[in-house]
């Protein structure tokens, strides 16, 4: 009762109204767009579970009891607008606490920030996941909104695990958060240098010891077959590590870039300017706190010097260390933490407070040029599809299988948005494409019967020298015994 007497005020539900108002808002392109995203498309034939087999027992549990069972059915967007509802509580009560003398602009800006981390965007298209991925990143915030009491800390153990058995790449948040949280700690004059040191080692204890406990009792017990193993085999196991790291993470730097590269230069000097401007006065203000010079002083100015760099790195370190790594917007949801650690450090200088606002209509523009993008890209799809089952049906009983070669179904709209904002280009699925096997499950949608299977080099090499069947304005279609092969018009040759 005390919890929710502290953060359950008129003030900070109002932040929680205003930023599941402006979610909700942001969302909207995306459940308009009506896409299956991913797995989608065979859950929503299937209608299977099977988190578990990745170490996701809780994600099966909340699904399945909010579709009452077996088979999982499309609910969308329910699990979306339930996250958001999670995520906005979660982060109202985090805003409140981490910014207590801040007003509701600001615990708002805060809020919406993360939600605005744009790889997000790549969590909040699934129509089955979203809801988990939400959740798991709410339950870590959660954990930051409570004091240092041994039942508190007993909370926060319980959250991580708790959020590792919905979504394990959301784990590195919970560094990130402890960062800041020393860094305020850091700055406050009323808290002693050996009382913040202290939070930070029981941080620390918490991280290992729910890590330990999932690893133990949820990941040995439910985590099994092929993809699990394949994804969770770390670096050390053989081959050159080092080289496979720095791959990881080049590759999730290119990622990033992309992001990067899809920001109008003006809102990067605006947010790198008001970031190096709001880090200097946090620094002085350090520097004046009155405490030790190593421990009070140049260590933790140390800390807010680098804590830029420290959360770029905790959005995929974890992620790098894996031999077979995915990279995709998905896993990056700590990255959202450098949005909460801008709004926290600008909100300490009363005249930059509104810098966020620029960031934060940007995110808005790429989010529905995003979400609208995609809807175009499904009519596409849906056209591509259709043409392609006419084909089939067109080359008779003798073909068995198909395969495809190139990226076939590419539309205009997408190729324009992917100019403007490249980081699209990783966001917006393209099923139909090579050996991709979400291709073929695409097309059970639309009634499929051959085997889809990836073309064999010899075979690519054979459709240079051979007369297509059938010429579309996107691809050909060629015959080798009983295969269908689509390819891409001009690919390849």
């Amino acid at each position: 009762m005390k919890y929710l007497n502290t953060y359950f005020t008129a003030e900070g539900i109002k932040v929680f109204y205003i930023a599941l108002a402006l979610s909700i808002i942001y969302v909207s392109p995306i459940i308009f767009a009506d896409q299956y995203y991913s797995d989608d498309l065979s859950r929503s034939i299937y209608g299977y579970a099977r988190w578990g087999y990745d170490g996701r027992p809780l994600a099966d549990l909340v699904m399945l009891v909010l579709s009452f069972g077996e088979p999982l059915l499309d609910l969308s967007p329910a699990p979306l607008i339930l996250g958001l509802v999670c995520i906005c509580a979660a982060l109202s009560i985090y805003a409140s606490k981490v910014m207590p003398d801040s007003g509701v602009k600001e615990k708002v800006a805060l809020s919406i920030l993360f939600i605005c981390n744009p790889f997000l965007l790549d969590n909040m298209s699934y129509k089955y996941d979203a809801l988990t991925m939400l959740l798991s990143a709410s339950l870590i915030i959660l954990c930051f909104t409570y004091g240092r009491s041994l039942k508190s800390s007993l909370i926060s153990i319980i959250l991580v695990i708790a959020s590792l058995s919905l979504y394990q790449a959301s784990i590195t948040m919970f560094v990130s958060l402890s960062v800041i949280e020393a860094i305020m700690s850091f700055c406050r004059s009323d808290k002693s240098t050996i009382n913040t040191y202290k939070d930070i080692l029981l941080r620390a204890m918490q991280f290992l010891l729910a890590y330990l406990a999932y690893s133990l009792f949820i990941a040995s017990m439910f985590a099994k077959g092929s993809h699990n193993e394949k994804h969770s085999e770390l670096i050390f196991g053989g081959g050159d590590p080092l080289n496979v790291f720095l791959d990881n993470i080049n590759a999730f730097t290119a990622l990033i870039g992309l992001y990067v590269s899809s920001v109008p230069r003006f809102v990067v000097v605006i947010f790198l300017i008001s970031s190096i401007i709001s880090v200097i006065l946090i620094c002085n203000k350090i520097a004046k706190n009155g405490k030790s010079m190593i421990l009070g002083k140049v260590i933790p100015i140390l800390l807010v010097l680098s804590s830029p760099f420290l959360l770029y790195f905790f959005s995929f370190i974890h992620l790098a260390m894996l031999k077979n790594t995915i990279i995709a917007g998905r896993v990056l949801i700590p990255f959202g933490c450098i949005f909460i650690v801008y709004a926290v450090f600008i909100s300490e200088v009363k005249w930059l407070k509104l810098a966020s606002f620029i960031l934060i209509v940007f995110s808005f523009s790429l989010s529905f040029a995003y979400g609208n993008t995609m809807k175009a890209q499904k009519r596409y799809d849906d056209y591509i599809a259709s043409s392609m089952m006419t084909d089939i049906t067109y080359l008779g009983r003798e073909v068995k299988s198909m395969s495809v070669f190139g990226i076939i179904a590419k539309s205009k709209q997408l190729k324009l948005a992917n100019e403007k904002y490249p980081i699209i280009e990783k966001l917006v699925p393209l099923y139909i494409n090579n050996n991709s096997g979400w291709g073929g499950t695409m097309l059970l949608h639309y009634g499929l019967k051959l085997r889809y299977e990836p073309l064999k080099n010899e075979h690519k090499k054979l459709l240079c020298h051979m007369k297509p069947e059938i010429v579309r304005p996107d691809y050909s279609v060629y015959v080798l015994g009983n295969k269908a092969i689509f390819k891409q018009n001009g690919f390849g040759c």
